[in-house]
């Protein structure tokens, strides 16, 4: 598989601010921290390659914002970085997602907050096209499910993860997702 970043990837800049780590990303697929991370962490530069494009996709699926879905795969492949010599390599992606998903759970909480001290206003009736294709359909119906619905069934049917898995990453009782 190749290590070079699709377009969108190249000149990628990702902060963590308590530690001031900084990921670049080059045309090459290179990402470096101030010093030869290709050096320090060789095999991060393939992993990042391979797990961005779902990552924002799974983001997406979740928020339904490409904005937010590039801030959570960024994030997440950030914070994977920070954290990947404590990671048993035959889960980083799962690490990644687990990340990607609590970080939505986060921004999700967050907004929870704030529209409580907001004047509330009518719910978003959002973009409405009449298109017969099954996937507007399909993303119509998604859009009205509630988040913690939306996030099972993207995380079980989308990324054909076992229940199991979707229970853990989503902290909800075995089972549940079943439903």
């Amino acid at each position: 598989m190749s290590s070079t970043p699709p377009e969108s990837m190249v000149g990628m800049i990702c902060r963590i601010p308590a530690t001031g780590l900084r990921v670049v990303t080059g045309s090459r697929g290179e990402v470096n921290r101030g010093g030869d991370v290709a050096r320090e962490r060789p095999e991060f530069p393939e992993f990042f390659s391979v797990h961005y494009e779902p990552l924002r996709r799974l983001g997406y699926l979740l928020s339904a914002d490409w904005g937010e879905a590039e801030e959570l795969a960024q994030d997440a492949l950030v914070r994977t970085f920070a954290a990947w010599a404590r990671i048993n390599p035959e889960r980083t992606a799962a690490y990644a997602r687990q990340v990607l998903v609590n970080r939505h759970r986060s921004r999700l909480r967050h907004a929870l907050v704030q529209a409580r001290r907001a004047v509330r206003l009518g719910p978003d009736e959002g973009y409405v096209d009449d298109s017969s294709d099954d996937r507007l359909v399909l993303w119509a119906a998604l859009q009205r499910l509630p988040p913690r619905q939306r996030q099972v069934l993207v995380l079980r049917f989308y990324e054909d993860l076992p229940e199991a898995e979707v229970v853990r990453l989503l902290h909800l009782p075995l089972g549940t997702a079943s439903r």
